[in-house]
């Protein structure tokens, strides 16, 4: 079963949008003036020098500001994605039992923020540059013209600045950058799109160097449609961040093969290997799960664990992730829908609500490459409340825990 989910908004996404909104305001301004100076040259106005000099100097000065107004939203945009980031991450590491504070990131992560950030005002910078270049020309075409009267020498000045202006048009903006293809990109696209890209970049980031300051090395990409030929076959994979983890395709090999282009919409999140067995049909339950959820985005009560199950095995914590899908089906052992009343359904009510007509008592296995554990969990709905480990044993007959 394929899963089809478009990628959630990333913290910076509302950020990036201001700064993009900046950029087309200014672009539009800019682009009116010399719509507005070519008209005024094609026409018996007969401006002088001085004017289009004038009118030069206005957009030097759109620009100067559009490049000042930048530097803070561009600080927060860092700062949103990178924290972002790092609080997802938190959050899923806590939600697989890991807690521990690494100190010492504090100071890696602020070098980094500090990276990006230089990184982003640099590329912006380029923009702001190139967008100047090409008014430039046109102006200076437009002088040109009005000082020397049309075309001199074999030097149509008005025929180019007529090419410029229709290349601005059918663009609806100015060009700021050329790809490598050959592609054209106005100060809006190109900054929507490096925005959009620093902001996954960041956000990223941010998460690889939690899960590995923890030493978890292993994540899970999105798996969605819409998607691109480049970025389809890495959807609900497995990736090993540093390659250390063998059986798994590394992040690189995937970055190479073009998952997480410019504009990409794909992310992931932490995996852990189930029980630390290397167990295929995981994989597949990850990526499955996503059709089977709850009303709040959590997998429904009853086909897999709403939240990490943590459990002792030799005398430390283990623990089965969020998501883990059932190996059979549910059964009510007290509670509603049986003849066995909740021996503490009062504790129940008081703490989480509902009467005694909305609780039950459930139970169900869920199958490693080595295990078979038995899991008790009550139910209000379709929320599960104190789940456990009743029982695990060896696949082999041998009994491994009880609880």
């Amino acid at each position: 079963m394929a899963t089809h989910r478009k990628r959630d908004s990333l913290p910076g996404d509302d950020v990036a949008a201001r700064l993009v909104e900046l950029y087309s305001d200014a672009e539009a301004k800019i682009t009116q003036k010399l719509l507005r100076a070519m008209a005024e040259s094609d026409g018996e106005s007969n401006r002088t020098l001085r004017y289009f000099e004038q009118q030069q100097k206005a957009v030097k000065k759109i620009l100067k500001e559009l490049n000042k107004k930048s530097k803070p939203i561009i600080d927060e945009l860092v700062d949103t994605a990178f924290n972002g980031g790092l609080a997802v991450s938190r959050k899923e590491l806590k939600d697989a039992g890991i807690t521990d504070v690494v100190l010492e990131m504090g100071g890696i992560n602020a070098k980094a923020m500090k990276i990006y950030a230089e990184q982003v005002y640099g590329r912006m910078a380029d923009v702001i540059e190139h967008s100047n270049r090409t008014t430039r020309d046109v102006y200076q075409a437009l002088k040109l013209q009005s000082s020397m009267g049309g075309a001199v020498g074999g030097y149509d000045a008005i025929g180019n600045v007529r090419r410029n202006m229709r290349k601005i048009a059918d663009e609806e903006g100015i060009t700021a950058f050329i790809d490598k293809a050959g592609r054209s990109w106005t100060m809006e696209t190109y900054c929507e799109m490096l925005t959009r890209t620093a902001t996954a970049q960041i956000y990223h980031q941010a998460k690889t160097n939690e899960y590995l300051a923890h030493g978890e090395d292993l994540v899970i990409v999105t798996s969605h449609t819409p998607t691109c030929k480049k970025c389809s076959p890495w959807g609900g994979k497995i990736l090993s961040l540093t390659g250390e983890t063998k059986g798994y395709p590394t992040m690189e090999e995937a970055k190479a093969s073009g998952l997480f282009h410019p504009n990409c919409r794909h992310t992931y999140s932490l995996w852990i290997e189930f029980d630390d067995e290397t167990n295929n049909s995981q994989e597949q339950i990850q990526a499955e799960k996503l059709a089977k959820d709850g009303d709040d985005g959590s997998i429904n009560a009853d086909v897999g664990l709403q939240e990490a199950l943590v459990y002792p095995r030799n005398g430390k914590k283990d623990f089965i992730p969020k998501n883990t899908e059932f190996s059979s089906a549910p059964k009510v052992i007290a509670g509603i829908g049986s003849h066995t009343e909740i021996r503490e359904i009062q504790k129940l009510i008081d703490k989480y609500g509902g009467t005694k007509y909305d609780w039950m008592k459930k139970v169900a296995k869920i199958e490693s490459a080595r295990y078979i554990f038995d899991v008790h969990w009550y139910q209000k709905g379709n929320k599960q409340y104190k789940t456990k480990v009743k029982e695990r044993r060896g696949k082999d007959g041998d009994r491994g825990l009880s609880v």
